[in-house]
């Protein structure tokens, strides 16, 4: 698998947490104890030592391939639109 496949299919996972946090912080409109149901569900998941450990490392992931990735694209850049996606990614990556 190459860099940059492994570097999206770890912002997938990556994702898919923030996804599942999101929803549980908007459920939070549906009362506090809808809310902390739902937490505890999800807890379950990604609270998990496998879950933690997989969303540790896509991040890791992230981190080193986005720099890889920065260094082997930055000069090869055509328009305004991918320097913003490169250079937000470095930003992101030392963040």
């Amino acid at each position: 698998m190459n860099i940059k496949k492994l570097h999206y299919f770890s912002g997938i996972t990556i994702s898919i947490f923030i996804g599942l946090h999101l929803i549980n912080h908007f459920y939070s409109i549906f009362g506090a104890k809808a809310h902390i149901e739902l937490m505890n569900d999800f807890r379950v998941v990604y609270r998990n030592i496998i879950a933690e450990t997989i969303l540790l490392f896509a991040v890791g992931i992230q981190i080193v391939s986005g720099i890889k990735l920065f260094f082997k694209k930055r000069k090869n850049v055509s328009d305004f639109f991918e320097r913003l996606q490169i250079w937000s990614g470095l930003y992101l990556a030392l963040f």
